[in-house]
């Protein structure tokens, strides 16, 4: 009988996800906001119980359970004060890279001749000092360090550099690190401004290796090499990008796509999303704190509940159009609330900058990697490097124009992002035909006005902070 009812539930990875992700931020937030912590455990524990059955709740429950000590041994600091020991730089940040050493991410504050994928010998003092929103468990300081010869992996990661410098040659220096940026993920040397531009259009996820970027890669492949070998060199891509959030949950659902065609079975989108955000979360507590994990799976997931019944709404609208309009719509329904939390703003343009402009980035990002494919044949590569120096002015002129008419930003207060999720919620529910989550969003307008309610905003505040520090000096992905 438990195993017959804890069957009866549709789509379990769904809720299985869901229990990983809430574990994740239930220990990430507890030592500082017990309350918000409590809250939304309950929250999705009510959600559990009105939309499934006792069996599977006990279920639910256990594996709650199990991400909390998953969190835990994940933070689990074993390292002495005095280190030596064999590192890899992770990810690099503009003034510091992260380093991976026996699983633990730690904080580096020495950047010198250190770049992403490099694998070092170093000794130092570490300090222990844990950040969950980032997933580091300390910082070393170096004292002494030895770079080691390249392996596989480190050889891939420069393939970007030397790219990057040949397209500095015939391109200059901003239009060579803005193609970089787009084609496979080297944004060390991206201009603050193109970034500020493409924020303002609503299209700040275009500028960054995304699930867009990766889709478009695996389907200029599988036309050229069928699907197999294009989805072998789709990860060779993904890990030349640097593994970002967005690219791997995109590469994760194509798999699967894939997978389910080859085994003639139908393919769930909403599965997929699931399943990859369960082995990320898994892989990396820490990731349901990052900005570009939580851009890329709201706007992935909008566009599965919404896109195709917008769509449905602009039949009279030519195809291209329409589609772009829904996909964006759908897309901006999770991850709004987001984008007031971490910018205080959100783009009034970003239809317009979809349609106009998501067009020519695209164009560019085929250009880019087709351009660090034949990178060794000079005379190739500088047809190439017209073909994009000439995108890259018609980009320009375009933005421009645009901004003849207005780059504004409508500007809101945290407090309207957790009253809109809350609406969100309630709309879910009373779908459902729980009538009485009407008073849900008035109840949280309410929540957040009041001393205890205000854990809400202060945390936001501080992610939002946190958040917007790093956009200003990386790369945020987003979209699908």
């Amino acid at each position: 009988m438990f195993i017959e009812n804890i069957e009866k539930v549709k789509s379990p990875i769904i809720y299985i996800t869901l229990s990983f992700m809430v574990s994740s931020v239930f220990y990430g937030i507890f030592d500082e906001y017990r309350w918000l912590a409590f809250f939304s455990a309950s929250l999705f524990f009510i959600f559990i119980v009105l939309n499934t059955n006792k069996e599977f709740f006990v279920v639910i429950f256990v594996l709650f359970l199990i991400g909390i000590v998953i969190n835990s041994n994940f933070y689990r600091v074993n390292l002495e004060e005095k280190f030596i020991g064999t590192i890899r730089v992770v990810e690099e940040k503009r003034y510091y890279n992260i380093v991976k050493y026996r699983g633990k991410r730690v904080k580096v504050n020495s950047k010198e001749n250190l770049e992403l994928g490099d694998r070092a010998k170093i000794s130092g003092v570490f300090k222990k000092d844990i950040n969950k929103e980032d997933g580091t468990v300390g910082a070393l300081e170096i004292e002494n360090q030895k770079v080691l010869n390249k392996d596989i992996l480190g050889n891939i990661y420069s393939i970007r550099k030397t790219v990057y410098n040949k397209l500095k040659e015939n391109l200059g220096q901003r239009k060579a690190a803005l193609v970089s940026s787009l084609s496979f993920g080297y944004s060390e040397f991206l201009d603050t401004e193109d970034k500020e531009d493409m924020r303002n259009l609503g299209i700040i996820h275009a500028i960054s290796v995304s699930g867009l970027h990766v889709s478009i890669i695996f389907l200029s492949l599988k036309k050229l090499f069928g699907n197999k070998f294009a989805i072998v060199l789709s990860c060779l891509y993904v890990i030349l990008t640097g593994v970002p959030f967005s690219s791997l949950r995109a590469l994760i659902m194509i798999v699967c796509s894939s997978s389910a065609i080859s085994l003639r079975k139908s393919y769930n989108p909403l599965g997929g999303l699931s399943l990859s955000a369960l082995i990320i979360i898994l892989l990396k507590p820490y990731a349901i704190f990052q900005l570009g994990f939580i851009l890329s799976f709201g706007a992935t997931l909008g566009i599965i509940l919404f896109s195709n019944k917008i769509s449905r709404y602009l039949y009279k609208l030519p195809k291209y159009i329409a589609n772009t309009i829904a996909l964006s719509i759908g897309a901006q329904a999770f991850t709004l609330p987001v984008m007031i939390i971490a910018f205080r703003e959100f783009s009034m343009w970003f239809l317009i900058g979809n349609i106009l402009v998501i067009p020519i980035l695209n164009f560019i990002i085929i250009l880019g990697n087709l351009g660090m494919v034949i990178s060794f044949i000079p005379s190739i590569f500088d047809f190439f490097s017209f073909l994009l120096l000439k995108s890259i002015d018609l980009l320009d002129y375009l933005i421009e124009e645009l901004y003849a008419f207005s780059n504004t930003s409508f500007i809101s207060h945290k407090s309207l992002a957790i009253v809109y999720m809350s609406m969100l919620i309630s709309f879910y529910f009373i779908c459902k035909g729980h009538k009485k989550f009407i008073a849900f969003p008035i109840i949280s307008f309410f929540c957040v006005l009041a001393p205890e309610g205000m854990n809400a905003i202060v945390f936001g505040e501080r992610w939002g902070r946190n958040q917007k520090t790093t956009a200003c000096s990386e790369d945020v992905s987003s979209e699908a």
